[in-house]
């Protein structure tokens, strides 16, 4: 199975057997105008300022760094190597 695009005719060209391939399918269009439609949303109702302000706005964890204190006992060991 290969892709498949959506072929349109004209009616005048239906007559003379010209084929023309649209640039882009019904689908195509249909989602390029909801992604504009949600883009538009999302900016008005600020998400993609807050988005980008959140990923800004990040402090770094401080590392804890661990304070070895050597033991008088000897270290714990397992006995099944």
């Amino acid at each position: 199975m290969g892709n498949q695009r959506r072929m349109r005719r004209t009616k005048e060209e239906e007559g003379s057997g010209v084929v023309v391939i649209s640039a882009s399918s019904d689908y195509e269009q249909i989602r390029e105008e909801r992604m504009k439609e949600n883009a538009e949303r999302m900016q008005k109702l600020g998400l993609l300022n807050l988005s980008l302000n959140l990923k800004l706005n990040k402090t770094p964890h401080p590392r804890i760094k661990k304070n070895l204190i050597p033991s008088d006992q000897p270290e714990r060991r397992s006995s099944r190597y």
